[in-house]
């Protein structure tokens, strides 16, 4: 609108406009240009000025950038972008057992790459191995809309088929973002998997919501709405977590509730003590949510106490 008043009117009203005159006008435009310039540069190095919001919303909103920060083990022992073929999965830092503590091996997709930053840091008495692949079912025949799939394939086969026949870890930690198919298939996989170590363990489905979390947790912060969150929650399948659960200790496995360690009835953790969001999406933990979780399972004896009796 200045820019209008004061630049293009005058342009335009003046037919001959003198050296000074135009002089004046490109000088006025340069200084609203240099202005706008000046406060865009200035929203962006704050942020959008955060300062204007209270701290906590401001942390909350932070995470809403956050990825895995490199603690599901990306690239390492975690396969999760185009160039990753199972030759690029460390298998000295994943899969070589420690003779001086027991050994506990973690396979599945992203759910289960949350969960060994939260269970290492938990249990230090305890070596956690990992082989873990984006959207990938850890169940043979068990196809998901993945571009990782052959990299699922190849991956599960070396650990299951080769890897587990010749180290016998002491337990066997299987989670995955679980459907239908694979409650249906969950008990052939324990049972097989119990052929080769004395405790098998699947993880179930974690606490989904419609948004990210921390921009749920922000908005509540922010409108001082705690039911903000609740509301974004998506429904748990209890059908699904009962197949699942059903089919796992059938097979002689058990089944541990990741709802249950967050959620009593409808009232489910959200933020971590510290006021991080317990997820950085709508259903990866944070590295803080992953340790969270993991002490509530240490204080109930799972896994430390479980696999040292």
């Amino acid at each position: 609108a200045l820019s209008e008043r004061f630049i293009e009117r005058p342009f335009r009203r003046g037919a001959n406009p003198s050296e000074r005159a135009s002089r004046k006008v490109l000088l006025a435009g340069a200084s609203l240009m240099a202005c706008s310039l000046a406060i865009a540069g200035a929203i962006w190095a704050t942020g959008g000025f955060a300062s204007r919001f209270p701290l906590p919303v401001v942390k909350a909103e932070s995470y809403l950038s956050y990825g895995d920060q490199g603690f599901f083990r990306t690239n390492i022992c975690f396969l999760s972008t185009d160039s990753n073929h199972p030759r690029f999965f460390s298998t000295s830092d994943c899969l070589s057992m420690d003779p001086a503590r027991k050994n506990v091996l973690i396979i599945g997709d992203s759910q289960a790459a949350q969960l060994w930053h939260g269970l290492a840091a938990a249990n230090p008495d305890v070596h956690f191995l990992q082989a873990t692949v984006a959207g990938c079912s850890p169940l043979a025949g068990v196809r998901k809309r993945s571009a990782f799939e052959p990299t699922c394939k190849a991956l599960m086969a070396m650990v299951i088929d080769r890897y587990l026949p010749a180290h016998r870890p002491d337990a066997v930690i299987v989670s995955a973002r679980w459907n239908d198919d694979e409650a249906h298939a969950i008990a052939g996989l324990v049972g097989h998997l119990r052929r080769f170590t004395e405790r098998v363990y699947v993880v179930g489905p974690n606490v989904e919501y419609l948004q990210p979390l921390p921009r749920l947790v922000a908005t509540a912060l922010l409108k001082n709405d705690p039911a903000a969150v609740r509301a974004a929650r998506r429904p748990p399948d209890l059908v699904l977590e009962s197949r699942l659960r059903r089919g796992v200790e059938v097979a002689g496995g058990s089944y541990v509730s990741l709802r249950d360690t967050l959620c009593a009835g409808d009232d489910c953790v959200a933020v971590t003590p510290g006021g991080v969001p317990m997820d950085f999406d709508g259903d990866h933990l944070t590295a803080e949510g992953s340790r969270f979780v993991a002490e509530r399972w240490r204080a109930q004896g799972f896994p430390a106490e479980a696999i040292s009796r």
